[in-house]
């Protein structure tokens, strides 16, 4: 086709010049600058049938396709092919691609810095004629649309970044007036779509064991991860890979916070489409908003569920304080842990020193007095035999391979009194990964906070079934002192000990009869009960000796106690009878062991015997 010259040249510069006056963001968006481009060409210079084809990165993307869906593409490669060295025009080969088959001429168009940034394509070849040949002419009109596309598709770019980040600051926005995870989740999928249209994305979120109702929200998988998902996940890295089944490029970035990774951003290109540096940049930033903000939607759902918690715990703990019985005890926690994590199969299980290892409290559930229940509670003892460290596993299954197991899911917290377990509770649900980390926590919490108030309740029916007072002198047994003693050995900074003899009385039996022995020893016990009463915890030793032990006493704030009690007991009994006493003290600064604190009272007792009797002699 004959071109007239130069003249044409400037009407197709100031058409241009006038194109870019035109070219406002309300007026032109995206890509419509060519529509009015190729009009321009095809009257400027009398063309039909224009077609572009814009670079990205390493690809020429067919801008209008000409009577046909699918999307045609020319790689960078063939771009040099066409035209090698520093060439603009090109009307041989084009037969060998079948892009370019229908066309009579391809005019390559380059940046300021020489890179192909476009083809234009036409039906039609150019001949430039009078002043100007056809490579000045050729040269000319690249040059001229050249600058032209360079400017406008640097401010296509920034009105799309600005597209970009006013969606970012509107998502912004909702991040920081919603607390609701489902609701940050929507909004992030939806950005991602709205900014980036041509591309496939998806959230694959850590797994809170949560079905999404949006496909494109998913808990991370993984077994089907890919590597590089895996690798953003584990280590919260940007990984970018090349699908060779699909001819996809996927970018993965995490979503992170401040204390963690929530799962992972997968945005996919199609026909391997590169991603470009500010499209990369923005997902990023993305990311981690949406990283910080699910952060602190779960943190405040957390607390939410944490004072929850809490509360629950206070309730327990001061139902527990009430002093219950064991049966009540363990009713009321079954009931808590039922409406806590919404299962009925729950067991606690009280170890034993004797061949039977273990026993079943009341309050668990009918399954573990079954030889089913009992599976669970032996695999329990196995697993904690090797240390005091609680169990938590999703899939039993999973985990042992057995196919028999009913219950899919287990927790296991063990009782521990004074670094000792003494028990422990476990709870079971037949579905796998029924039970949340979460649940587990608060499982530990409620047991720790329980066991107290389960071995005080054990400890109080045991010591029912004890005779804890003499049933003739109706002072304390031994038993009970010497719990007392070594208690306060532990807890008190000292203490005294009072041991008591009543002198002859041998012979007070054998003169008026043991009947009368026991009324001396019933009148003895009155006087101690009146002289120690508040001060200090008094008990029958054995026989005709009784004791008194004193907590947080010193022997001189004793020793007036104990000659009250020597100058009492003839005027108070009845044949009249008189006692030796031995006084034992112990502070800190030189603490005994309830043995030797015994012996050293002992001591004394029996030289108060040797120096004449009827009186009080003190050791420590």
């Amino acid at each position: 086709m004959v071109i007239r010259g130069i003249e044409v040249l400037q009407k197709y510069k100031s058409e241009l010049f006038d194109l870019i006056n035109e070219f406002e963001y309300k007026e032109y968006k995206n890509t419509d600058w060519l529509t009015k481009w190729t009009l321009i060409i095809q009257e400027v210079f009398n063309m039909k049938g224009v077609t572009f084809y814009l670079r990205k990165e390493k690809i020429f993307k067919e801008m209008r396709p000409l009577h046909s869906n699918k999307e045609k593409t020319v790689t960078l490669q063939e771009v040099m092919e066409l035209f090698p060295d520093d060439s603009l025009i090109n009307t041989e080969n084009l037969d060998k691609y079948s892009q370019f088959s229908s066309f009579s001429q391809v005019i390559l168009l380059r940046s300021m810095t020489n890179e192909p940034i476009a083809l234009l394509c036409f039906k039609e070849r150019w001949e430039a004629i009078g002043e100007i040949n056809l490579s000045n002419f050729v040269a000319e009109f690249c040059h001229s649309s050249s600058g032209l596309m360079n400017k406008l598709l640097t401010i296509t770019e920034i009105i799309e970044e600005e597209e970009r980040y006013r969606e970012l600051f509107k998502v912004t926005e909702t991040f920081h007036s919603s607390m609701e995870v489902d609701t940050l989740l929507d909004e992030i999928i939806t950005t991602l779509h709205k900014v980036f249209p041509s591309y496939s994305s998806k959230l694959l979120l850590s797994n809170d064991h949560q079905h999404y109702a949006d496909v494109r929200i998913q808990n991370f998988n993984f077994d089907t991860a890919t590597s590089a998902a895996m690798e953003s996940f584990v280590n919260g890295v940007i990984q970018v890979e090349s699908n060779l089944n699909s001819g996809n490029t996927v970018f993965y970035a995490p979503l992170r916070g401040k204390q963690g990774i929530y799962g992972v951003m997968q945005v996919s290109s199609q026909h391997e489409k590169l991603f470009q540096k500010k499209e990369i940049e923005f997902i990023k930033l993305l990311a981690y908003t949406a990283g910080s903000a699910l952060e602190n939607a779960k943190l405040y759902q957390q607390s939410k569920q944490l004072i929850s918690d809490l509360q629950l715990i206070n309730e327990t703990s001061h139902r527990l304080n009430l002093n219950l019985r064991l049966s009540e005890t363990l009713a009321f926690l079954n009931t808590q842990i039922q409406k806590s994590f919404k299962t009925s199969d729950i067991g606690f299980v009280f170890l034993k020193d004797s061949k039977e290892r273990f026993k079943i409290l009341p309050g668990s559930s009918d399954l573990f007095r079954t030889g089913n229940g009992i599976e669970y509670i032996h695999l329990v003892e196995a697993r904690m035999s090797k240390g005091n460290d609680p169990l938590f596993i999703g899939d039993l299954k999973g985990k042992y391979g057995q196919s028999n197991l009913v219950f899919r899911s287990i927790m296991a917290v063990p009782m521990v009194q004074h670094s000792e377990m003494i028990g422990f509770c476990l709870v079971l649900h037949q579905e796998p990964y029924f039970f949340s980390y979460d649940m587990f926590k608060l499982l530990q919490s409620f047991i720790h906070h329980s066991t107290l108030a389960l071995t005080n309740s054990m400890l109080r029916e045991k010591l029912e079934e004890m005779v804890i007072t003499d049933y003739l002198t109706q002072l304390y047994s031994r038993y009970h002192l010497d719990e007392f003693i070594e208690r306060s050995i532990r807890e008190d900074t000292r203490g005294v000990l009072l041991l008591i003899d009543i002198d002859d009385f041998k012979h007070v039996n054998d003169t008026y009869g043991h009947h009368i022995g026991d009324k001396v020893l019933i009148q003895v016990a009155k006087l101690l009960k009146e002289t120690v009463t508040g001060k200090g915890l008094g008990a029958r030793w054995g026989g005709e000796e009784m004791a008194v032990y004193f907590p947080q006493s010193r022997i001189n704030d004793v020793i007036q106690i104990a000659q009250d009690i020597v100058e009492e007991a003839s005027r108070k009994t009845q044949p009249p009878i008189t006692v030796s006493c031995g006084l034992a003290g112990w502070d800190c600064g030189h603490p005994v062991s309830s043995m030797n604190l015994f012996m050293q009272a002992d001591e004394a007792l029996y030289e108060a015997k040797r120096e004449g009797k009827n009186q009080v002699i003190i050791r420590g």
